[in-house]
């Protein structure tokens, strides 16, 4: 079975993700401040194509990965170490996309994804101590920053949750845990770049 280099896409993916993410919940907290919590959640199903698309595009990729093992010879380690966390950021997008059509709660989806982010951090960590990487600190990065996204995706979702509900004010932690979301959320988006930029233009010039 010959090699197929999808990774510059699959990288490509998780920067669109995370821009998503970042747009539709800035979007749906300013409408929050400035008319109250009666089109939040209208404000928020908005985004659901779009993260349902790239979460199902994910899905398949990811899933190839994890049954064909693509990369080969020395590179085999990363159908493990990149191909499981990327599967479950998709799987992660598209039960969001599906929670926000059927507005059901958003803090289960959190919960899943604060598991996800453990689980990428991780799988960061060992990447970094191990070598396995010839961007070590940049892929730590990408990891950690994935994983604290993950993992304040849970109190974010309970904030949206609580202004859907019609709340004058969420939470303290909850306000704290949006503001580090974003933080992450672009330090991620960040993160991935500075990988996936250059594999783009080096994975091109060496098809197979």
């Amino acid at each position: 079975m010959p090699f197929i280099d999808d990774l510059a896409l699959e990288l490509i993916t998780l920067i669109m993700g995370t821009g998503i993410a970042a747009y539709l919940t800035g979007t749906a907290y300013l409408e929050y401040k400035n008319n109250g919590s009666r089109n939040v959640q209208t404000v928020l199903r908005n985004g659901a194509t779009p993260l349902g698309i790239i979460g199902l595009v994910s899905i398949i990729l990811g899933l190839w990965g994890e049954m064909t093992w693509p990369f080969p010879g020395g590179e085999a380690k990363f159908n493990i170490l990149f191909g499981d966390p990327y599967l479950m950021y998709g799987v992660i997008l598209t039960s969001m996309a599906v929670a926000l059509l059927l507005k059901q709660r958003l803090q289960y989806v959190g919960f899943f994804a604060f598991l996800g982010g453990i689980m990428s951090i991780y799988y960061g960590a060992l990447l970094y101590s191990q070598g396995l990487t010839k961007s070590p600190l940049a892929s730590l990065a990408m990891y950690a920053s994935f994983g604290i996204v993950g993992i304040f995706t849970w109190p974010s979702t309970y904030a949206f949750d609580e202004m859907n509900e019609g709340h004058n004010k969420p939470p303290m932690f909850a306000g704290i845990s949006l503001i580090i979301f974003w933080i992450f959320l672009i330090l991620t988006a960040i993160s991935v770049a500075i990988i996936g930029v250059p594999a783009v233009q080096e994975h091109l010039l060496s098809t197979p």
